[in-house]
């Protein structure tokens, strides 16, 4: 589908701005996500499976997992809108 751009607005700088309000929001709430899962999940897990690097990294593996599954279900939700 071809867009018109019949206001002549400047397209490209719009979409700079709004770039980075969203990377300024996913940021915050990723460091909100993490923090809070964190506080929340990390000692039971420790306890679970170890105060080991390899446990660690596991922890940060399961993290990773739950923000791409949101992205993905924000992205879609977003598709099945119209948008």
């Amino acid at each position: 589908m071809e867009f018109k751009n019949i206001l002549d607005i400047n397209i490209d700088v719009e979409v700079v701005n709004l770039i980075e309000k969203l990377d300024d929001a996913f940021n915050d709430a990723q460091e909100e996500f993490e923090i809070s899962f964190t506080e929340r999940q990390y000692s039971d897990f420790l306890t679970a499976h170890g105060a080991t690097e390899s446990a660690t990294r596991e922890f940060n593996k399961i993290q990773e997992e739950i923000l791409r599954r949101a992205l993905v279900a924000i992205r879609t939700r977003w598709e099945r809108s119209g948008n």
